[in-house]
Protein backbone atom coordinates (compact mmCIF):
# COMPACT_ATOMS: atom_id res chain seq x y z
CA UNK A 1 0.00 0.00 0.00
CA UNK A 2 2.74 2.49 0.95
CA UNK A 3 4.78 1.55 -2.15
CA UNK A 4 1.80 2.06 -4.45
CA UNK A 5 1.01 5.42 -2.86
CA UNK A 6 4.59 6.58 -3.36
CA UNK A 7 4.58 5.41 -6.99
CA UNK A 8 1.33 7.27 -7.60
CA UNK A 9 2.45 10.49 -5.91
CA UNK A 10 6.20 11.15 -6.07
CA UNK A 11 6.83 11.37 -9.82
CA UNK A 12 3.58 13.14 -10.78
CA UNK A 13 3.70 15.57 -7.83
CA UNK A 14 7.32 16.54 -8.54
CA UNK A 15 6.61 17.21 -12.22
CA UNK A 16 3.47 19.21 -11.47
CA UNK A 17 5.35 21.22 -8.83
CA UNK A 18 8.27 21.82 -11.24
CA UNK A 19 5.90 23.09 -13.93
CA UNK A 20 4.06 25.41 -11.58
CA UNK A 21 7.19 26.87 -9.97
CA UNK A 22 8.82 27.34 -13.37
CA UNK A 23 5.70 29.11 -14.67
CA UNK A 24 5.59 31.43 -11.66
CA UNK A 25 9.28 32.12 -11.05
CA UNK A 26 11.20 30.79 -14.10
CA UNK A 27 13.11 28.45 -11.78
CA UNK A 28 12.80 24.81 -10.79
CA UNK A 29 14.03 24.24 -7.23
CA UNK A 30 16.87 21.73 -6.87
CA UNK A 31 14.90 19.88 -4.21
CA UNK A 32 12.43 18.69 -6.84
CA UNK A 33 15.11 16.80 -8.76
CA UNK A 34 16.62 15.55 -5.50
CA UNK A 35 13.23 14.22 -4.36
CA UNK A 36 12.84 12.40 -7.69
CA UNK A 37 16.29 10.80 -7.38
CA UNK A 38 15.75 9.91 -3.71
CA UNK A 39 12.30 8.51 -4.50
CA UNK A 40 13.76 6.31 -7.22
CA UNK A 41 16.50 5.04 -4.91
CA UNK A 42 14.01 4.27 -2.15
CA UNK A 43 11.39 2.60 -4.37
CA UNK A 44 13.52 0.66 -6.84
CA UNK A 45 14.35 -2.19 -4.41
CA UNK A 46 10.61 -2.92 -4.18
CA UNK A 47 9.94 -2.54 -7.92
CA UNK A 48 10.92 -6.04 -8.97
CA UNK A 49 13.35 -4.69 -11.57
CA UNK A 50 16.49 -6.67 -12.32
CA UNK A 51 19.89 -5.19 -11.50
CA UNK A 52 20.52 -4.89 -15.23
CA UNK A 53 17.32 -2.87 -15.74
CA UNK A 54 18.12 -0.68 -12.73
CA UNK A 55 21.55 -0.09 -14.26
CA UNK A 56 20.00 0.99 -17.56
CA UNK A 57 17.75 3.43 -15.72
CA UNK A 58 20.78 4.94 -13.99
CA UNK A 59 22.67 5.06 -17.29
CA UNK A 60 19.75 6.75 -19.08
CA UNK A 61 19.54 9.36 -16.31
CA UNK A 62 23.29 9.97 -16.46
CA UNK A 63 23.32 10.28 -20.26
CA UNK A 64 20.38 12.71 -20.08
CA UNK A 65 22.33 14.78 -17.54
CA UNK A 66 25.46 14.86 -19.71
CA UNK A 67 23.55 15.80 -22.86
CA UNK A 68 21.64 18.36 -20.81
CA UNK A 69 24.93 19.93 -19.71
CA UNK A 70 25.77 20.50 -23.38
CA UNK A 71 22.38 22.16 -23.98
CA UNK A 72 22.83 24.23 -20.81
CA UNK A 73 26.32 25.35 -21.89
CA UNK A 74 24.89 26.44 -25.25
CA UNK A 75 22.11 28.38 -23.51
CA UNK A 76 19.28 26.23 -24.87
CA UNK A 77 18.08 24.93 -21.47
CA UNK A 78 18.21 26.18 -17.93
CA UNK A 79 19.95 24.26 -15.18
CA UNK A 80 16.68 23.31 -13.50
CA UNK A 81 15.33 22.00 -16.81
CA UNK A 82 18.41 19.80 -17.28
CA UNK A 83 18.20 18.39 -13.76
CA UNK A 84 14.47 17.63 -13.92
CA UNK A 85 14.89 15.97 -17.35
CA UNK A 86 17.72 13.79 -16.03
CA UNK A 87 15.81 12.85 -12.87
CA UNK A 88 12.74 12.04 -14.97
CA UNK A 89 14.83 9.94 -17.35
CA UNK A 90 16.07 7.98 -14.33
CA UNK A 91 12.47 7.06 -13.50
CA UNK A 92 11.40 6.44 -17.10
CA UNK A 93 14.28 4.30 -18.33
CA UNK A 94 15.08 3.25 -21.87
CA UNK A 95 11.51 2.29 -22.74
CA UNK A 96 9.92 5.70 -22.15
CA UNK A 97 12.74 8.25 -22.39
CA UNK A 98 12.31 8.58 -26.19
CA UNK A 99 8.59 9.35 -26.05
CA UNK A 100 9.26 11.62 -23.05
CA UNK A 101 11.77 13.70 -25.01
CA UNK A 102 9.53 13.83 -28.08
CA UNK A 103 6.57 14.99 -25.97
CA UNK A 104 8.83 17.52 -24.23
CA UNK A 105 9.81 18.97 -27.61
CA UNK A 106 6.19 19.04 -28.84
CA UNK A 107 4.81 20.60 -25.66
CA UNK A 108 7.78 22.97 -25.57
CA UNK A 109 7.09 24.09 -29.14
CA UNK A 110 3.42 24.68 -28.36
CA UNK A 111 4.40 26.55 -25.20
CA UNK A 112 6.82 28.73 -27.15
CA UNK A 113 4.14 29.62 -29.71
CA UNK A 114 1.76 30.44 -26.86
CA UNK A 115 4.37 32.68 -25.24
CA UNK A 116 4.99 34.48 -28.55
CA UNK A 117 1.27 35.21 -28.77
CA UNK A 118 1.06 36.32 -25.13
CA UNK A 119 4.04 38.62 -25.55
CA UNK A 120 2.36 40.36 -28.48
CA UNK A 121 -0.94 40.80 -26.62
CA UNK A 122 -1.26 43.74 -24.21
CA UNK A 123 -1.69 42.71 -20.59
CA UNK A 124 -5.03 43.88 -19.18
CA UNK A 125 -4.70 46.56 -16.49
CA UNK A 126 -6.13 44.29 -13.78
CA UNK A 127 -3.21 41.82 -14.20
CA UNK A 128 -0.35 44.33 -14.37
CA UNK A 129 0.41 43.96 -10.67
CA UNK A 130 1.08 40.22 -11.01
CA UNK A 131 4.88 39.84 -11.29
CA UNK A 132 4.72 36.39 -12.88
CA UNK A 133 2.35 37.64 -15.61
CA UNK A 134 4.54 40.68 -16.25
CA UNK A 135 7.57 38.34 -16.51
CA UNK A 136 5.63 36.15 -18.93
CA UNK A 137 4.86 39.19 -21.06
CA UNK A 138 8.49 40.35 -21.13
CA UNK A 139 10.03 39.50 -24.49
CA UNK A 140 13.45 38.89 -22.96
CA UNK A 141 12.26 36.29 -20.46
CA UNK A 142 12.85 32.62 -21.18
CA UNK A 143 10.06 30.14 -21.78
CA UNK A 144 9.45 28.04 -18.64
CA UNK A 145 10.13 24.61 -20.14
CA UNK A 146 9.35 23.01 -16.79
CA UNK A 147 5.73 23.14 -17.92
CA UNK A 148 6.51 21.15 -21.08
CA UNK A 149 8.74 18.72 -19.18
CA UNK A 150 6.02 18.14 -16.60
CA UNK A 151 3.31 17.58 -19.21
CA UNK A 152 5.57 15.18 -21.13
CA UNK A 153 6.43 13.20 -18.02
CA UNK A 154 2.79 12.93 -17.01
CA UNK A 155 1.92 11.80 -20.53
CA UNK A 156 4.31 8.84 -20.56
CA UNK A 157 4.26 7.86 -16.87
CA UNK A 158 1.10 5.71 -17.16
CA UNK A 159 2.99 3.53 -19.67
CA UNK A 160 5.98 2.82 -17.41
CA UNK A 161 6.80 -0.30 -15.47
CA UNK A 162 5.97 1.63 -12.29
CA UNK A 163 2.31 1.79 -13.20
CA UNK A 164 2.37 -1.80 -14.44
CA UNK A 165 3.27 -2.94 -10.94
CA UNK A 166 0.07 -1.56 -9.44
Amino acid sequence: MFYELCVLLIFPFCLIFAGITDALSFTIPNRVSLILVAGFILLVPFSGLSLETIGTHVLVGFIALMIGFVFFAQGYLGGGDVKIIAASALWLGVEQVGPFLIFTALFGGALSVMYLYIRKTPLPEVFRGQTWLVNMQCGEAAVPYGIAIGLAGLSVYPHTHWMGLM
